[in-house]
């Protein structure tokens, strides 16, 4: 429960000025972010958190103050905490505090208003050690950039290798070279998206939310590169506190496969293996050395003779070799050869993967 101040009259008799309680996850993501009510004064200096309750250290753990913030400002309000929702909360802080540039930044008093309001209450040596946190340039301000930077927090390993698999997998349908994506393609497919499969919101809701946080980052621009899709991936990932419901969106977003090897995978791979070698020793004369049979392997996959193969040439041979069961499944198995991640396998990365 989170104790509000109501600003505006609300239903059952709750008149502006009231101070009462409500889900934290209810304030957080309608009243607070709508403007019916802001979070309410604490009664006790005890409510305030400090993490030297957590230890005898004498110095503050920035990464521990930055963690419990994160937490109090995301608890029970992941609708709320997109860009849009973001930008809102800078916004009513900042409005009359542009500078001569047209920018605007916080000073240390109004973020910590700022952050009050919405229901997050830290002390005094806890909170100077996240505006240091937060202001990266040092000028003593919080401008835009650190504060929506601050908020989001950089994604842990497995979030990050599930997100840079999705982009590999993007980016590989395209023209080989290809460094950009079609804003669509890299919203993928929204209906496994958590907000939507709780009920929390419409398939139309959460395609305006992410296209308002995709286009923060590429400015307007319908091609998107890997570091918008990223960063875009990045502040979805600060809404989902749960690592398997962020993991299994993505997948089933883009239809990738989170599992580097599963024992099925392994068994594709080495049928694949075992038919390509079988249907060059069919056309091969006696006497053929290794070194020439896997170099007759390669080209028989590299159908352009271009020097390296696609995921399109590898999925082409795989269906002809019966093996093709779905695009992500080639995709899989693709990556077992392309061990540089460049979503292209060189003949050196063929012959390394042809005789592990």
């Amino acid at each position: 429960m989170l104790r509000v101040r109501l600003l505006e009259d609300l239903e059952a008799g709750r008149k502006r000025g009231d101070i009462v309680e409500v889900a934290a996850g209810y304030a957080k993501s309608y009243l607070i972010p709508h403007g019916f009510a802001e979070a309410a004064p604490l009664e006790e200096k005890n409510d305030v958190w400090d993490p030297r309750e957590l230890s005898n250290a004498d110095a503050l753990d920035r990464n521990t103050v930055l963690e419990e913030f994160r937490r109090q400002m995301y608890h029970g309000g992941a609708r709320t905490w997109t860009i849009r929702g973001l930008n809102r909360i800078f916004d009513a802080v900042t409005r009359d505090m542009q500078d001569d540039d047209g920018d605007a930044a916080m000073e240390p008093w109004q973020f910590q208003e700022a952050i009050n309001k919405f229901g997050v209450f830290l002390s005094a040596d806890a909170m100077r050690t996240l505006e240091r946190a937060f202001d990266t340039n040092g000028d003593g301000r919080i401008n835009h950039t650190e504060f929506l930077s601050g908020l989001r927090g950089p994604m842990n390993e497995r979030r990050h290798r599930i997100c840079e698999r999705a982009w590999k997998y993007l980016i590989s349908r395209k023209e080989p070279g290809a460094q950009v994506v079609q804003k669509s393609d890299a919203l993928g497919s929204q209906d496994q998206h958590p907000l939507i499969r709780s009920g929390q919101a419409s398939e139309e809701e959460v395609e305006n939310l992410l296209n308002d946080g995709l286009e923060h980052w590429t400015g307007g621009d319908d091609l998107v590169d890997e570091q918008a899709f990223m960063a875009h991936f990045t502040d979805m990932s600060a809404t989902i506190d749960s690592d398997d419901v962020f993991c299994q969106m993505v997948e089933r977003q883009f239809g990738v496969r989170e599992a580097d090897e599963s024992a099925e995978t392994q068994q594709i791979v080495q049928s694949f293996k075992e038919t390509l070698l079988r249907k060059v020793h069919e056309k091969a004369r006696e006497g053929v050395t290794e070194s020439r049979t896997l170099l007759d392997a390669f080209r028989l996959v590299n159908s352009d003779s271009l020097g390296s193969v696609t995921l399109g040439e590898f999925s082409a041979c795989m269906a002809n070799f019966g093996l093709g069961r779905d695009e992500q499944t080639a995709m899989t198995v693709f990556q077992h050869f392309d061990q540089s991640q460049n979503n292209q396998i060189s003949y050196k990365e063929f012959v390394a993967a042809m005789t592990k």
